[in-house]
């Protein structure tokens, strides 16, 4: 299976950054891996908090628009989280499959629907407004 490697696709830079590779992408989805860390700033007591998935819904999308954008890298900014359900709150070491599929772009602005794996059980899903600068 081949890997994009997110790292020249969005801002981010560690620790902070949340999404490691592309696994599949079309012009309206995208999935992406990430392995948790210890380190993460997102990390308390061995779980991962509701801002560490938010912030890897809002990265796998960055790499989405990244990855079209002729411009490149995209500077965005989480517009609002309609909803968000966590089911179980994933633990160091965990890998995240987080699938997004865009469902509106307006403008500058998207919305996209979320869901975020681990081993194949469903972790948490939501819904993500985006704004590009």
């Amino acid at each position: 299976m081949n890997y994009i490697d997110v790292t020249t696709l969005i801002p981010q830079k560690e620790p902070y950054i949340m999404v490691e590779y592309i696994t599949d992408i079309s012009p309206d989805d995208v999935t992406t891996l990430y392995k948790i860390k210890e380190n993460s700033p997102f990390v308390r007591d061995d779980k991962m908090q509701a801002a560490g998935l938010v912030e890897n819904i809002a990265q796998s999308c960055a790499a989405h628009i990244g990855y079209y954008s002729p411009d490149g890298i995209r500077i965005g900014l989480v517009g609002a989280v309609p909803s968000l359900e966590i089911i179980k709150a994933p633990r160091v070491d965990d890998i995240l499959e987080t699938t997004v599929k865009f469902t509106a772009r307006a403008f500058q602005m998207s919305m996209a629907e979320a869901e975020i794996r681990c081993a194949g059980s469903l972790m948490a899903k939501g819904t993500i407004k985006l704004s590009l600068t």
